[in-house]
């Protein structure tokens, strides 16, 4: 089994649909053949976001596309913001099954039970969802996916983002720019995959330093936390 990964991204502000396309190419430029089996799209929302889907799906060929804009994106360069970050996926033994269920804010639950009933259909190992933040309750969606699937199905993902305005996130599917929804996909075949957590702190002291500056370093840390926290709450207008 082998498992090619292409990375790309660009912050052309001039033209969406040339950054979707740009960031597309400079993905595909890192698998064999130039060619993918499912694209991962993570966008800001500072583009025109059906004009940059329309830059990805194009320059993709039709190949499945999946994803949702962020409130920044992760990649091999490092934490970006008011980006198009492309994923893309090449691999000659594993399936890659496209997913999406719209009007989620009716019943996350449900919503989550027909996800999973698309995925069932497929019989993945693992599967990924993007979906949108504002909709509701996105625990009871996972629940109604691992109705379906199991409670130790391996689901990963996330919530799409909005560049932290809490006003309006999009999903992708194919070259459609959608709302209250959650996309994803599922992968088949003789899967092998890690999981893996980490955070963006740095230890300034070490293991073995002096005790009473390593308390200071935890408290430090939680008063942060809590400041982020603050701020989160304040921006979606709740108080604290």
């Amino acid at each position: 089994m082998a498992l090619h990964v292409g990375i790309g991204t660009s912050r052309n502000s001039e033209s969406s649909f040339e950054a979707g396309k740009e960031a597309c190419e400079r993905a595909l430029e890192k698998i064999p053949g130039h060619k993918a089996e499912m694209i991962v799209v993570l966008a800001s929302v500072i583009f025109d976001q059906q004009e940059m889907i329309k830059g990805v799906y194009a320059t993709g060929g039709g190949t499945p596309v999946v994803g949702c804009t962020t409130a920044g994106t992760i990649t091999t360069e490092g934490p970006l913001e008011h980006v198009v970050g492309v994923l893309a996926l090449h691999s000659d033994t594993l399936g890659f099954h496209p997913v999406k269920v719209e009007g989620i804010s009716k019943s996350m639950r449900e919503a989550g039970k027909s996800f999973g009933t698309q995925l069932q259909e497929k019989s993945p190992k693992v599967a990924f969802l993007f979906s949108d933040a504002l909709s509701g309750n996105g625990t009871e969606m996972v629940r109604g996916i691992f109705e379906l699937l199991g409670s130790g199905f391996p689901l990963m993902g996330g919530a799409a983002g909005d560049d932290m305005n809490f006003k309006k996130t999009s999903q992708y599917f194919g070259d459609q720019v959608l709302n209250d929804a959650v996309v994803g996909f599922g992968i088949s075949g003789d899967v092998k995959y890690a999981v893996g957590a980490d955070h963006g702190w740095k230890d300034r002291h070490s293991a073995y330093g002096d005790e009473k500056r390593r308390h200071h370093a935890l408290r430090t840390r939680r008063e942060a936390g809590i400041l982020a926290l603050s701020g989160l709450l304040r921006r979606a207008g709740v108080g604290l």
